[in-house]
């Protein structure tokens, strides 16, 4: 008798490599909307849930309501997937609030995903609660988006020391110190895919020291007037080194 292997398949094979979800360039104009978008890549759950379908994006966000929205019966289920990586990049997505929901939808476990790419999308601002469903997060990609006020920062800090973070191409990236801030507040190993060294990382910790930063959580409202202050006024030392020409002159 011969006892043919059994083929590894993701159902049978938990350790099996799962491809990417990967609902990229489908110009998606909210994340509610990948809940009826079919990926170009992911694996399906092997058994797909007969619940109720989940409300309509306008239920998950009341302000984006329309006259002309069908009943939730109209809606067909959202497909459930098995995925540690989610791509959602080149598309049109303003807002990741709704995020917890959305996966909690289409994924069997959102706890295990480790990479999630939100590049070229029409970010403005993060959401504090968003990303805390993912726990597993290492890899967050957030470049080429519109995120201008490195005060949104400070909302990620509540996450895992990630490995890789990506924010160039992001009107913050001009902001001074940007950088810097970000090692020291994020404590990423490699930001902007260039590797956050061991002196660069002393250095961001011993600025962080200076400006006010601790490895615990940031009240934001004590902490937004003060850093607004410090990482937009001039150093004084830098100051002091221009010429005396160039110095504004006194009556």
């Amino acid at each position: 008798m011969v006892i043919r292997p059994q083929p590894r398949t993701i159902a049978n094979n938990p350790e099996a490599t799962l491809p990417p979800l990967d609902f990229s360039f489908l110009h998606i104009p909210t994340l509610e909307s990948i809940l009826y978008e079919d990926p170009r890549s992911g694996a399906l759950a092997p058994e797909q849930p007969a619940s109720p379908p989940p409300p309509p994006p306008s239920t998950l966000n009341p302000q984006r309501r329309g006259r002309d929205e069908p009943e939730v019966a109209e809606k067909p289920l959202p497909k459930v997937y098995m995925a540690t990586v989610l791509r959602l990049q080149n598309n049109e997505i303003p807002s990741v609030e709704p995020l917890p929901q959305v996966l909690s939808f289409i994924l069997v476990n959102p706890a295990a995903l480790t990479w999630l790419d939100l590049s070229f999308n029409a970010l403005t601002t993060l959401d504090e609660e968003a990303f805390l469903c993912l726990p597993s997060l290492r890899t967050l990609n957030l470049h080429c988006n519109k995120i201008a006020d490195y005060l949104e920062l400070l909302k990620l800090q509540r996450l895992p020391p990630l490995h890789t973070l990506t924010l160039h191409g992001n009107p913050i990236e001009q902001l001074r110190f940007y950088r810097t801030f970000v090692v020291a507040l994020l404590q990423t190993r490699n930001l902007d895919f260039s590797l956050v060294s061991n002196q660069e990382r002393e250095k961001a910790k011993t600025w962080g020291r200076i400006h006010g930063l601790t490895d615990t959580a940031i009240d934001l409202r004590s902490l937004q007037p003060v850093m607004a202050q410090r990482l937009t006024q001039d150093d004084p030392r830098e100051a002091a080194a221009k010429p005396a020409a160039a110095r504004p002159k006194g009556r």
